[in-house]
């Protein structure tokens, strides 16, 4: 699964928007992946985790930078898929 997350250059000049941005991943209360991310010559710069979920549930996510955002991901089974007898 991919979580998305915008960081504002706000306030920084564009001169130094070549600034790193750190944010964080948070499952259920636990850390599971850091970012380090230049802008990208904008007043916004979008970019995304990528993780992997261990097994069907709900799970708090966060991403905590200079402001932490969380939502609750729910996970389903992924659909079964018939196997065709070879004919």
């Amino acid at each position: 699964m991919s979580i998305g997350y915008w960081f504002d250059n706000e306030g920084i000049p564009s001169s130094d928007w070549n600034t790193h941005f750190k944010a964080q991943l948070w499952i259920n209360g636990e850390l599971v992946g850091k970012k380090q991310d230049l802008s990208a010559g904008g007043p916004q710069t979008y970019t995304f985790f990528a993780h992997k979920f261990p097994a069907p549930g709900t799970y708090k996510v966060e991403v905590r930078g200079k402001n932490s955002k969380s939502i609750d991901v729910t996970i389903k089974n992924p659909p079964v898929q018939e196997k065709k007898a070879a004919q």
